[in-house]
């Protein structure tokens, strides 16, 4: 025969067993909710990615589907990073660009920045189509500056950046860029073939720049 006190130290002693389990399947479901919820936003975050990468993959492969121009036409092609902008543009090798043609362009090569824009030379605009020219097929410029307000490049000397305080880019005459596929250095190459102004090498930043103004080069 169990006493009564006996009988009661049981009954306590199961309750407590019974509230531990209760309280480890909780806790087990907790966690689980936890770990369901840190996995959603891991996917979250993967396909948002995914699909950044799959729409800058789609402009680039766009690009290189255009032909190039026939001989009495260019065609500039070019993909700005910063901006997720692809441009393509065709004009004739002879006489102005049209009209709407320059105001692509230059609305293309912009202060991302501060979102200002400034007609492009044109000179600069033909050698940039001539460059392309002397390409491979499926080639196009992946532009990293282009026309700069006082403000940004003020802003990027500040930084670090080796701008001229009188840059060219101030006056919508110059670019930065280099060539799809090829390195900065095999661009810099192909653009001395051609180039009647500013060229320089910058293998460090992994570009070149070009401009329109008195014919020199550097590598910095």
């Amino acid at each position: 025969m169990i006493s009564r006190r006996d009988f009661f130290k049981l009954s306590l002693l199961a309750l407590s067993l019974s509230f531990v389990e209760a309280l480890n399947a909780s806790t087990d479901t907790n966690t689980t909710e936890v770990r369901k919820i840190a996995v959603g936003a891991s996917k979250t975050r993967s396909k948002t990615r995914s699909k950044t990468r799959s729409k800058t993959r789609s402009k680039t492969r766009y690009l290189k589907t255009i032909r190039k121009s026939k001989n009495s036409y260019y065609i500039l092609k070019m993909y700005n990073p910063n901006t997720q902008e692809v441009l393509v543009s065709r004009f004739p090798k002879k006489g102005k660009i049209p009209k709407s043609e320059h105001k692509k362009i230059s609305y293309f090569l912009r202060d991302f920045h501060a979102n200002k824009v400034k007609e492009i030379d044109s000179k600069l605009i033909k050698e940039l189509a001539e460059l392309l020219e002397r390409t491979k097929r499926g080639r196009y410029l992946v532009v990293h500056s282009g026309y700069r307000t006082k403000r940004t490049n003020k802003m990027l000397r500040e930084h670090g950046y080796k701008t001229a305080r009188k840059s060219m880019h101030i006056k919508a005459k110059a670019i930065d860029f280099h060539i799809s596929g090829y390195s900065a250095k095999k661009s810099y190459k192909i653009a001395n073939r051609i180039h009647s102004g500013g060229l320089g090498y910058y293998p460090g930043q992994k570009f070149i720049h070009l401009d329109t103004g008195r014919k020199r080069k550097w590598v910095s």
